[in-house]
């Protein structure tokens, strides 16, 4: 299971935000960056990677003492959004060749589930390219720029996840990074 991403990260640059006295300026992005491993012996086939560095687990706008340290309360965020998803490939063999996402990845769905909300695909690759990073592309929602993560946020518990159809790889394991880069809209003026 994914860790807890606390809203106390988001707080700060909310803070900055409102001390700014910057009006017009309603949203900021956060960056969340986690990982998992690829091992060697892994067979070609689908993988659910368990990401275990810091913070997929979710976004709880409900713990509202941290909005208000800020000033700002959970009713205060009128959406958030995914800007871009970025898969970093390394496998420590220092050589190009086998740094390639193609090598291990055939193609890639992002989704988000949370209790009461539908699993929803939030971005995907299908064909991997011969390169050590890609980004994805951000699945369109009902509004652009894609899915609200919101009434995600606001529920009991939050999950970002990952299926990935992967190749029979050549015995070497490899360290995928993925970083999110959320949109976090704020309505200041608390209309």
């Amino acid at each position: 299971m994914l860790p807890h991403l606390s809203l106390r990260r988001l707080a700060l640059p909310l803070a900055a935000l409102v001390a700014s006295g910057c009006g017009a300026l309603d949203e900021f992005s956060k960056t969340i960056v986690d990982e998992t491993v690829i091992p060697e012996s892994q067979m070609q086939g689908v993988f659910l990677p368990e990401f275990t560095g810091g913070g997929f687990t979710g976004i709880n706008l409900s713990s509202a003492q941290e909005f208000q340290n800020a000033g700002v309360s959970p009713s205060d965020v009128d959406a958030i959004w995914i800007e871009s998803i970025t898969m970093d490939l390394a496998t420590g063999a220092n050589n190009p060749a086998f740094d390639q996402l193609d090598n291990f990845i055939t193609s890639v769905e992002f989704f988000v589930e949370a209790p009461g909300q539908p699993r929803v695909v939030v971005a995907k690759k299908d064909m991997m390219p011969e390169t050590a990073s890609t980004q994805l592309e951000i699945t369109p929602g009902d509004m652009l720029p894609g899915v609200n993560l919101k009434p995600y946020a606001t529920a009991e518990s939050m999950r970002f996840g990952a299926s990935m159809t992967l190749r029979e790889n050549r015995g070497l394991s490899a360290t995928l990074t993925t970083t999110i880069v959320l949109k976090v809209d704020i309505n200041l003026l608390g209309v």
